[in-house]
């Protein structure tokens, strides 16, 4: 266990380096276009410029500084608007609770949001979306939703977890809209286990994935809802993790994010250029330091496939709601 705890405190040192690195990659991106980021400014005292303006749901960042995040994708989207010859300022917003602030898109023009799967599916009858890309966090644009309890906790079912302390993975957008709470609240309902009880007696925590996973490592928790990549994360880090963990229950893979053009952008002239050039950010230097930030390796056309089972817990989720 020593051995251990040795390796969980060397992980979070790499992570505090990770951490580091990418604020060096960011600060260096600042600086590369910091004579673009001037230009904009000058350019935004003339209203003939038009505006790209992108956003993304808070509830898609689970390890990312939101700050960070806005001000890399406003200079990344400048960039790109470069790269396709076009004319435009971009800026970049950040949206809590999308599902009820759905009018914020038309409000503030926007042109490119990215959200999660579920956020897209609640509000897809309420504005006109044209989802376009899907993100790859690790080998797939679908992700599961996994339980993790240790080998000897005596632990064998969903019913085994009625009462027990459990830690789920933080998301920085909480409310119905959290993906990990939705599946899990379906999951317990199934099995007649009040998971409202459970969220509302502080049984049940929001926490870092390292720090989920690892405090039930220690014993200290009774389970994690995490999602799997995360998970498979620590264990390439320290295996004895995965030696020690179990997965007492996974969902289907689902659709984490869904990046979607509005109608505005739509109708522009140069909608097809746009989007190409995002499907090829891995391609260049500069889209895969972005894309790092991200951490997502690349942007694939996007399927209507890829809801199929994210549309199954959503319509799942709505009839308990109903009830």
């Amino acid at each position: 266990m020593k051995i251990s705890l040795r390796i969980i405190l060397l992980t979070k040192k790499l992570g505090i380096l990770l951490f580091f690195l990418c604020f060096i990659l960011f600060e260096g991106l600042s600086t590369q276009y910091k004579n673009a980021s001037e230009h904009e400014n000058n350019l935004q005292t003339d209203n003939s410029i038009p505006t790209f303006k992108v956003a993304y749901s808070s509830g898609i960042f689970r390890n990312v500084n939101l700050a960070d995040a806005e001000a890399a994708s406003k200079i990344f989207v400048q960039q790109i608007i470069k790269q396709t010859n076009t004319n435009y300022i971009s800026k970049a917003f950040i949206i809590d609770d999308l599902v009820n602030n759905v009018d914020y898109i038309k409000n503030q023009e926007l042109d490119v949001i990215t959200m999660t799967g579920y956020e897209y599916l609640a509000i897809q009858n309420k504005i006109r979306l044209y989802p376009v890309a899907a993100p790859i966090l690790s080998d797939s644009c679908l992700n599961k939703i996994i339980i993790l309890v240790r080998k000897d906790s005596n632990i064998n079912s969903i019913a085994d977890l009625s009462d027990k302390k459990i830690k789920m993975e933080s998301t920085t957008s909480g409310g119905n809209s959290n993906i990990l709470g939705v599946w899990s609240k379906v999951l317990f309902y199934k099995n007649k286990i009040n998971f409202n009880k459970m969220l509302n007696s502080q049984n049940i925590n929001r926490e870092q994935p390292l720090k989920t996973i690892t405090s039930v490592f220690f014993k200290k928790l009774d389970a994690a809802i995490v999602v799997e990549d995360d998970y498979k994360t620590v264990v390439e880090l320290n295996p004895q993790v995965g030696r020690e963990l179990k997965i007492l229950a996974s969902s289907k893979p689902l659709l984490l994010a869904v990046v979607c053009y509005t109608e505005k952008e739509k109708k522009s002239k140069d909608f097809d250029l746009l989007k190409t050039t995002i499907y090829n950010l891995h391609e260049t230097y500069a889209g895969k330091n972005f894309l790092k930030i991200f951490k997502m390796k690349k942007l694939v056309p996007f399927k209507n496939e890829f809801l199929t089972n994210i549309t199954e817990l959503f319509n799942d989720y709505a009839a308990i709601q109903s009830k």
